[in-house]
């Protein structure tokens, strides 16, 4: 009996009494490939973006260096005339005072400090 378990434990573990058929390896196999190729399509799809990606920053680098280097040599705009092409009308911000901080504000009253009881 002992060497019967034994046996149907090691045919459980390495599934004997079901023997895979060659169908269902090459079934196998293809999925195996079919998925192999479709992760290397996507793996090179990435790597083409990343080089895109890299050719673009390059390319902005190149492009902002000029321009810095020219707006450098260009004259100094006056304060209002930047402040003037910073901003366009009606969508700047008011200048608003700031709320009081704790520091600032009057003591809270007290029950004895409190005239409206009295009215009421």
């Amino acid at each position: 009996t002992i060497a019967r378990s034994f046996s149907q434990e090691l045919a459980d573990i390495f599934r004997l009494d079901e023997p895979v058929t060659d169908e269902k390896l090459d079934q196998r196999k293809q999925n195996v490939q079919s998925q192999t190729s479709e992760l290397e399509a996507l793996e090179r799809r990435i790597r083409e973006m990343e080089e895109r990606l890299k050719n673009n920053n390059v390319n902005k680098q190149a492009a902002t260096q000029p321009a810095a280097a020219a707006g450098d040599a260009a004259p100094a705009l006056s304060k209002e005339a930047q402040e003037k092409a910073r901003s366009r009308p009606g969508t700047a911000r008011q200048n608003q005072p700031h709320a009081p901080s704790s520091a600032n504000m009057p003591p809270t009253p007290t029950a004895s400090e409190d005239g409206d009881r009295d009215q009421a």
